[in-house]
């Protein structure tokens, strides 16, 4: 668990020094963070066998970055409609959820610029991969401990990522080459 923090934590690293210069406080009771709904704006709700996103989540007008990691019973696509009513929504960490595919609704969140779905080693990446050409704002994506070996020919359509996390995975030196010539604008980390 705690390696999964650290390398979640390397993704949200950008939006955590602007967070930490400001002192944003990091919630992690629902109850709580709803009280002062108008100062959270990070919501760890890890480990806490969440079935849905809870719809309250959409009463939090500040709310930036959303935790729901280890969260094996996770229904993302019954989320989607509180997901997508969260207006400052930038990072959301699904990793460790047992995803096997994204739902169409992640491409609607026009705010997000971190996708972390690391530890999914059944995501259908081909499928992540026609959200993410959706998703022109987004910036960084994590695919960490996703037991891949190569990515589907069609990551070259992905063009506006700026950082994808590949490390803990099976790639080749060849192939991380390869994926390097392949996507020149982004910086993967192997």
């Amino acid at each position: 668990m705690f390696r999964s923090f650290l390398l979640a934590a390397g993704i949200l690293v950008l939006l955590f020094i602007g967070f930490y210069l400001f002192k944003v406080t990091e919630y992690n009771d629902l109850n709580h963070a709803l009280e002062n709904a108008e100062k959270v704006e990070f919501l760890n709700l890890a480990n806490q066998n969440i079935q849905v996103v809870p719809e309250s989540l959409n009463r939090l007008p500040a709310l930036e970055i959303l935790w729901l990691q280890n969260n094996s019973k996770l229904d993302l696509q019954a989320s989607c409609k509180t997901l997508t009513q969260i207006p400052q929504l930038r990072a959301i960490v699904i990793s460790n959820t047992a995803l096997q595919e994204i739902p169409e609704c992640i491409a609607s969140i026009s705010s997000l610029r971190v996708l972390d779905v690391s530890e999914n080693p059944n995501l259908d990446i081909s499928q992540l991969i026609q959200i993410i050409e959706k998703m022109p704002e987004l910036e960084v994506l994590s695919l960490t401990f996703c037991n891949l070996n190569q990515l589907p020919s069609d990551i070259i359509k992905i063009k506006h990522l700026k950082k994808i996390y590949l490390m803990n995975n099976n790639f080749s030196p060849e192939t991380q080459n390869a994926l390097g010539t392949l996507l020149p604008n982004s910086n993967l980390e192997f």
